[in-house]
């Protein structure tokens, strides 16, 4: 009878350790779920960042190219640039006198 109480009192060790183990672990997965949240939103920033470094980048091409800094082929594509964007005025100005 000994017997089963010792294996009864090892499978009760047994199991307690794997619930504070299992809790353990939850804890661990919720730290690194809001450690992947952070590094997700920092993620984001940085791809923002990104895109309005690259907008100004073209901003500053433009702004060259208007000066006449730059090469003739690109003094084009200015004008082409240009000459798009008042089309789409155009249109919208069109579209808002319907």
């Amino acid at each position: 009878m000994s017997s089963y109480a010792s294996r009864l009192i090892v499978i009760h060790n047994q199991v307690k350790e794997l619930l504070e183990e299992n809790a353990r672990l939850k804890n661990d997965k919720n730290d690194l779920n809001s450690i992947n949240l952070a590094m997700k939103k920092e993620l984001e920033d940085k791809n923002k960042a990104i895109e309005d470094l690259t907008q100004k980048i073209q901003t500053l091409k433009l702004a060259k190219s208007i000066s006449g800094d730059e090469k003739p082929q690109e003094t084009t594509e200015l004008k082409r640039k240009i000459n798009d964007y008042i089309k789409e005025i155009d249109r919208c100005i069109a579209l808002l006198n319907e």
